[in-house]
């Protein structure tokens, strides 16, 4: 199971030292303004040095049944 942009985010804050967390996306802190400036642009830079091509692209998937 992947981990939300919250708990990402506040893993990345812990890892810088910080000792304040986020509680929402929305929330109005220098830590939370940060966390959204940086995140889109580190989830594409490290999507695209995987070395899978399921990572490099989204596409809407079939039904299988109904």
């Amino acid at each position: 199971m992947g981990l939300s942009v919250l708990e990402i985010w506040n893993n990345a804050l812990s890892l810088v030292g910080t000792r304040s967390s986020i509680a929402s996306l929305e929330e109005a802190s220098r830590e939370a303004e940060l966390c959204a400036q940086w995140y889109a642009n580190v989830r594409r830079v490290v999507l695209a040095a995987a070395h899978w091509s399921e990572g490099r692209s989204a596409a809407r998937l079939g039904l299988l049944a109904e």
